[in-house]
C-alpha cells in the first residue's frame, strides 16, 4: 500500500468547485459536466499516488451528475406542463 501524502489532489478540488458553479448558474452546463469529468480522473490519481481528496473527487461527479438529473427533471416537469399552462 502507497503511503499516503498530505497535500490534496488539485483535479478533486477543481471537479468540486466547477460542480459547484453549475448550481449558482456561472458556469451552467459547463461546469457541471467538467466536475464530473475531473471527480473521475482525480479518483483514478488518488487511487494511484495515494493523495488526499477522495471526499472531494467524489462529491464533484456526483453533485455534477445530480445537476443533469435536476435539469432534466425541470426539462420534463416543464414539457408536461406547458399544455396546460397555456389555457
Amino acid at each position: 500500500m502507497r503511503q499516503r501524502t498530505t497535500d490534496v489532489n488539485t483535479f478533486a478540488v477543481a471537479g468540486f468547485v466547477l460542480a459547484l458553479l453549475g448550481y449558482v448558474g456561472v458556469a451552467a452546463f459547463v461546469g457541471p459536466a467538467l466536475g464530473i469529468v475531473f471527480g473521475e480522473v482525480a479518483k483514478r490519481q488518488i487511487a494511484r499516488t495515494g493523495q488526499a481528496g477522495l471526499g472531494l473527487a467524489k462529491a464533484g461527479a456526483i453533485l455534477g451528475a445530480a445537476w443533469y438529473v435536476l435539469v432534466l427533471g425541470a426539462i420534463v416537469v416543464f414539457s408536461l406542463t406547458w399544455g396546460t399552462l397555456r389555457r
